[in-house]
């Protein structure tokens, strides 16, 4: 089988456009004991191995072409092989391309293949999405562990072009069994490491990388502001509380998700921007609906009480499976999608999605364990709640809550005080 390259047209457009050197040097990322290499420009060089070389040369004739060749072929490849891509064009155009590979002495012909344009790249999701739409949006994600990971890439995939990602942590590896990205990416910023898993789904899309507590950000209002969609996948309240708070002040669609303990369930959240009289936030769910929440860290242990004993709290940290998180992540992206395209894509896919899923809160169960114990067996349901299915619900405004309920009525709730005593407000 002969070795396989893969080039990107755009950038191999981009380089006859502003080509100064010919051949041009590129580097080049080979995939050891598979013949296969990919040449890298820009800001994916740093994926590049010190194996193998690159060079690109361009001509305007097949003569050209043979005499490219032919200095090819006596490059010294005794320390290093090179990889040659010879490209006949014909003005910005390219009439024909082929790839040689010389190790030592030896040179081998390769087939060359073209990474699509990015007009190309979602050609298959046309009939669903509004691709070109999409890649205008911005989505930003909040908190990129198991759920923020792997909601960003599959973003990525459906074709959302920018992105703004904001994390403190690094990734280890108690992460990597339920995160998108692997052991190669431990130590790193969890920002950074999607970052990358981004871009090799949508090599066109921005993002931008933040790496900060959310809970310190003072840039949070601007932030959000700009985004057309924010994705809340924190694990504790006091960030979301903020997060929620800000989305009030800036009209952001913010849309919540998080796991129950050991994930045995897990729910979904949204948050309209744009709050109508009867819109509830994320405190008007959180007063009505206390939940034992899924702890994953040991930094989420510093909210149990100081009685709770070393080894107890260790014994909390206990996660689901990746898979049992899955379905919650989809819905969340179905979620974003549905925000993202709602005034540029009216796709019979789209439209009836719009009409079905109009609550405002999802709740999705794994198994009957505790909170779910009450649930109907999944094979004798009977039409009634189960296990492994969506279950919808319209969360009403808490006219008390103090983040979006009525000042008046709060100060209503405070004179009444305490077992029925007037407060002096």
């Amino acid at each position: 089988m002969k070795p396989k390259v893969y080039l990107c047209e755009e950038n191999l457009r981009a380089l006859i456009r502003g080509a100064k050197k010919n051949p041009a040097t590129v580097f080049v990322k080979e995939h050891r004991g598979e013949d296969v290499f990919h040449v890298l420009f820009g800001d994916d060089a740093r994926q590049a191995s010190s194996e193998t070389i690159g060079k690109i040369y361009l001509a305007p004739s097949s003569e050209k072409i043979a005499q490219a060749l032919s200095e090819f072929e006596a490059l010294d490849a005794s320390k290093q092989s090179v990889l040659g891509a010879f490209v006949e064009i014909d003005g910005e155009n390219v009439r024909a391309a082929r790839a040689r590979l010389k190790r030592g002495l030896d040179v081998v012909e390769c087939d060359l293949h073209f990474v699509p344009l990015k007009s190309d790249l979602y050609s298959r999701s046309k009939g669903l999405l509004e691709t070109d739409a999409l890649a205008r949006k911005r989505a930003m994600i909040i908190g990129l562990g198991s759920f923020g990971s792997t909601i960003a890439v599959e973003l990525a995939k459906a074709g959302v072009g920018n992105f703004v990602l904001m994390d403190f942590d690094r990734l280890d590896v108690s992460n990597v069994a339920r995160h998108a990205c692997g052991l190669n990416d431990l130590g790193r910023y969890k920002t950074r490491a999607v970052r990358d898993l981004i871009l090799a789904k949508n090599p066109f899309a921005n993002v931008e990388t933040i790496e900060r507590d959310v809970r310190e950000c003072d840039a949070l209002a601007d932030l959000m502001d700009g985004a057309h969609v924010v994705i809340c996948a924190t694990d504790n309240n006091r960030s979301r509380f903020l997060i929620n708070e800000t989305a009030l002040k800036t009209g952001t669609t913010v849309i919540y998700g998080r796991a129950f303990t050991r994930a045995e369930a897990g729910d979904v959240f949204i948050v309209n921007g744009k709050i109508a009289e009867s819109d509830a936030c994320y405190n008007c769910l959180v007063g009505l609906h206390h939940i034992e929440e899924e702890i994953s860290s040991a930094r989420q242990t510093e909210n149990l009480p100081a009685y709770v004993a070393p080894e107890e709290r260790e014994a909390r940290i206990q996660v689901g499976l990746s898979s049992d998180i899955l379905p919650i992540c989809n819905m969340m992206v179905k979620l974003a999608l549905l925000e993202l395209t709602a005034l540029d894509d009216d796709s019979p896919a789209m439209r009836e999605l719009r009409s079905e899923l109009t609550y405002n809160y999802y709740f999705w169960a794994n198994r009957r364990e505790k909170i779910f114990r009450a649930f109907e067996p999944f094979n004798d349901a009977k039409g009634l709640p189960t296990i492994l299915k969506w279950h919808g619900a319209l969360i009403e405004k808490n006219k008390q809550c103090w983040a979006c309920g009525s000042p008046e009525l709060m100060l209503e709730e405070l004179k009444k005080g305490i077992n029925g005593q007037e407060l002096p407000v």
